[in-house]
C-alpha cells in the first residue's frame, strides 16, 4: 500500500480549472487538487493514490479504472460520475456526494472511510465495501445487488430502496440504522450486529442470519421466512405482523421480546429461550419447540397445533 507520509504532494493544482480535460492514465498521485473544478474531465485509469481532492467537483467524470487508493475526498462532489472498476481502498470520502452514478460496477471500497455519505441512484452491483466505515450514511435508490460488504460498519445508516440481493454482509454492524424498502432476501448476514434496527416491511426471506445479533430491534411487517436464525439473540425484539414460517431458530434467544400476530408455522425452535416473552395472537403451527423456555412468558391467542413441546419448560 502506498505511504501517503512519505513525501509532500507531487503537484500543487489546488483550485485548478480542469474542465473537460483528458487526464487518462496520468500519474497525479500525492498531487494537491483540493478544490479543482474537474467537472467532465477523463480521468480513466489515472493514478492518483494519496492525491488531495477534498472539495474538489467531480461531476461528470470519468475514474474508471482510477486508482484512487488512500485519496482524501472530503466533501468532494461526485454527481454522475463513472466508478467502474475504480480502486478507492482506504480513500476518505467523509462528508462527500454521490449521485446518479450508473456505473460504477466492480467499483472497490475496502476499509473506505465514507461516515455521513450522502448517496442517491448509484449502480454499483459487485462493488467492494469489506470493511468500509459507512456509519451515518444515507443511501436512497441504490443498487448493491451481489455486493461485498463483510465487516462494513452502517451503524445509524439510512437506507431507502436499497437492492441488496445476493450480497454478503457477514460481521456488518448496522446498529441503530432506519431502513425503509430495503430487501435482505438470501443475504448473508451471518454474526451481523443489528441491535436497535428500525425498519417497516423489511424482508429477510431465505437469509442466512445464525448468531446475528437483533436486540430491541423494531421490525413491524418484516418477514424471517425460511431464513436461518440459529442461535440468534433477538432479546427485547418488537414485531407486529412478523412471519418467521419455516424458520431455522434453534437454539435462538427471544427473551423480553414483543409480538403481535407473529406467524412460526412450521419454525425450528428447539432449544429457543423465550421467557419473559410477551405475545398476542401467535402461531406456532406444526412448530418444533423441544426443549423451549417459557419462563415468564405472557401469551394469548397461541395456536399450538401439531406443535412438539417435549421437554419444554415454562417454570
Amino acid at each position: 500500500s502506498p505511504d501517503c507520509g512519505a513525501r509532500r504532494s507531487s503537484s500543487n493544482l489546488r483550485g485548478c480549472d480542469l474542465r473537460r480535460q483528458n487526464l487518462s492514465g496520468l500519474d497525479l498521485s500525492r498531487s494537491d487538487l483540493s478544490g479543482a473544478r474537474l467537472e467532465g474531465a477523463n480521468l480513466s485509469k489515472a493514478n492518483l493514490q494519496c492525491a488531495v481532492l477534498a472539495r474538489a467537483d467531480l461531476s461528470f467524470a470519468d475514474l474508471s479504472g482510477a486508482d484512487l487508493t488512500e485519496a482524501n475526498l472530503q466533501v468532494a462532489l461526485l454527481r454522475k460520475v463513472k466508478l467502474r472498476g475504480a480502486d478507492l481502498t482506504r480513500a476518505d470520502l467523509s462528508g462527500a456526494s454521490l449521485a446518479d452514478v450508473k456505473d460504477g460496477a466492480g467499483a472497490v471500497f475496502r476499509q473506505t472511510h465514507i461516515t455521513g455519505l450522502q448517496a442517491e441512484d448509484l449502480s454499483l452491483d459487485g462493488a467492494d465495501f469489506r470493511g468500509a466505515d459507512l456509519r451515518r450514511a444515507r443511501l436512497a435508490d441504490v443498487r448493491l445487488a451481489g455486493g461485498d460488504l463483510r465487516d462494513a460498519d452502517l451503524s445509524d445508516a439510512q437506507m431507502e430502496d436499497v437492492v441488496l440481493s445476493s450480497a454478503l454482509l457477514a460481521g456488518a454492524r448496522l446498529s441503530a440504522a432506519r431502513l425503509a424498502g430495503v430487501d435482505f432476501s438470501r443475504v448473508d448476514l451471518t454474526s451481523a450486529t443489528l441491535d436497535g434496527l428500525q425498519g417497516e416491511g423489511i424482508r429477510f426471506v431465505d437469509a442466512r442470519l445464525s448468531g446475528v445479533s437483533l436486540e430491541k430491534a423494531r421490525l413491524p411487517d418484516s418477514d424471517f421466512s425460511r431464513a436461518d436464525l440459529a442461535g440468534a439473540r433477538m432479546a427485547g425484539f418488537e414485531g407486529e405482523d412478523v412471519k418467521f414460517a419455516a424458520a431455522l431458530m434453534h437454539g435462538s434467544d427471544l427473551r423480553g421480546a414483543f409480538l403481535q400476530d407473529a406467524d412460526f408455522s412450521g419454525a425450528d425452535l428447539t432449544d429457543a429461550e423465550l421467557g419473559g416473552l410477551v405475545g398476542e395472537v401467535v402461531r406456532f403451527v406444526g412448530a418444533k419447540m423441544s426443549g423451549i423456555s417459557l419462563q415468564g412468558a405472557r401469551l394469548a391467542g397461541v395456536d399450538l397445533t401439531s406443535a412438539t413441546l417435549a421437554h419444554s419448560s415454562s417454570r
